[in-house]
């Protein structure tokens, strides 16, 4: 990829999704410091728990020297169960500051066969040498779990700095047995490519996944639903754009997100009794915490009705969920669902059994 068409993928990304990111992720006086030459964001690709023959892509950006890319080269030695897909090399500016060099890299792991694996992505980026760290716990596949597609990957170069937030999500597919796959995404060709989603149960579409979605993607996940698979949506105010995305999607199935938040300085929403339906999949839920998020209502009582109550907002719900022929689309006022369940003033409520449980679908 030139520098010219890598900076302007950037430049619509940051605007959509990555100062988002930084800003709710590293919210202190630092979070607009220039990063250290040699950082890593995230700082390792600990991947968790994947089966055998899943698709597994993840990235990471390396901050380096210097202010321009002129006369930078690259190199890259992955470990042997590690492919790198591409290298991108690009500037970023933090602020007031000069920019700096970065150097994205997206990788794809092998997942043929089973086995504890784990080693160290050794980077070169002019002078400067970095090592990332990667590991992932491959297993065989078994009969009935449920097959999971991410677009996109959490394990992504705008996520976070600080890999440890997706522990408690690395632990929902651990213990759910989920057969998780994971897509890079990079706005230059439909988000869910030639995939045959017949192999899967749930998709779940948020982020750059869903800012990109075209109407080719729409299309596929229309069929998927009326299939019998289940489209899990994330998406709110905070995530510029995203609300606008989500309806093109989720308002022919009757449901409509309002692209609004709280007011009140961001307080934390605690829901629970009366206010979370007593359905399949609330099953164990009793309480549930909310910050930022965004409203969506039922427009079409016939397909569509509300999980969890939205208090700020008359008749309208942070978490709906609309039948569709054979199968769901659910909708999650969150759009950083994987912080939802870890993050300090979210964490502590079932927020992570109720994303395990709209996970979760029998094998059709």
């Amino acid at each position: 990829m030139s520098d010219s068409r890598f900076a302007r993928t950037v430049a619509q990304t940051a605007n959509c999704f990555a100062v988002c990111l930084l800003a709710l992720l590293q919210c202190s006086s630092q979070a607009l410091a220039q990063p250290v030459v040699g950082s890593i964001q995230p700082d390792l690709l600990s991947l968790g728990t994947v089966r055998v023959g899943a698709t597994v892509e993840a990235s990471v950006r390396i901050f380096g020297e210097g202010t321009d890319t002129a006369g930078v080269a690259v190199k890259t030695q992955p470990p042997r169960f590690v492919r790198i897909t591409e290298t991108r090399l690009g500037t970023q500016q933090y602020g007031n500051v000069p920019p700096s060099v970065v150097c994205d890299v997206v990788i794809s792991l092998d997942t043929s066969r089973a086995g504890e694996f784990s080693g160290k992505i050794k980077v070169q980026i002019g002078e400067i040498e970095v090592e990332v760290p990667v590991a992932a716990s491959i297993l065989e596949q078994e009969a009935g779990l449920s097959g999971v597609l991410v677009v996109e990957t959490p394990f992504q170069r705008f996520s976070t700095s600080d890999s440890s937030i997706f522990d408690p999500w690395l632990e929902v597919v651990k213990s759910a047995k989920l057969d998780v796959s994971y897509l890079e995404v990079d706005g230059a060709r439909p988000v869910l490519r030639d995939l045959d989603l017949e192999k899967f149960d749930v998709v779940l579409l948020a982020g750059t996944g869903l800012h990109y979605a075209g109407e080719g993607d729409r299309e596929k996940l229309n069929k998927f639903v009326a299939g019998g698979g289940r489209v899990v949506i994330a998406a709110n105010h905070f995530m510029s754009g995203s609300v606008a995305k989500a309806n093109e999607f989720i308002v022919p199935f009757g449901l409509k997100m309002t692209d609004v938040e709280p007011r009140g300085g961001y307080p934390v929403f605690e829901v629970e009794g009366d206010e979370i339906l007593k359905h399949k999949l609330t099953a164990g839920v009793g309480t549930l915490r909310f910050q930022r998020p965004s409203p969506v209502a039922v427009e079409d009582e016939k397909k569509g009705k509300i999980l969890v109550a939205a208090p700020p907002f008359q008749d309208a719900g942070f978490v709906a969920v609309a039948e569709a022929e054979r199968g769901q689309v659910v909708v999650m006022g969150v759009s950083l669902w994987w912080n939802w369940i870890a993050s300090k003033d979210e964490a502590g409520a079932d927020n992570a059994r109720l994303l395990r449980n709209l996970l979760t679908m029998p094998k059709k």
